[in-house]
């Protein structure tokens, strides 16, 4: 078994790899975020607002989620729980709807 001794510094690391972290999170959604942006721009105005209601959507999505869980006094193991379960049925149902909608002849074609 290891002792880590309670050195002054160890707060000071913690603060610097909680800010790099921070930092990367930030640069990668941006990167992605702009490039789901960019790339529906490239199709009809439609697109982009369906971009954008989408992302309002999923931020009131989870402001109601955290909104439910306060409420009913889960536990943080069981609010991380059931966010996790959601993220997994919306990626079920995400696949499953892009495969129907991939097998599906097009007629703008």
């Amino acid at each position: 078994m290891v002792y880590l001794y309670p050195y002054n510094y160890h707060s000071f690391l913690f603060l610097l790899n909680f800010l790099n972290f921070q930092l990367i999170t930030l640069v990668v959604s941006s990167i992605f975020q702009g490039g789901v942006c960019g790339l529906a721009g490239k199709f009809p105005d439609g697109y982009v607002n369906a971009v954008i209601s989408g992302q309002a959507l999923g931020g009131i999505f989870a402001a109601l989620a955290n909104i439910m869980s306060i409420a009913v006094g889960a536990s943080p193991t069981q609010s991380a729980f059931i966010y996790f379960l959601a993220a997994d049925v919306t990626l079920i149902i995400s696949f499953v709807l892009y495969m129907i909608l991939s097998s599906t002849v097009s007629t703008f074609i």
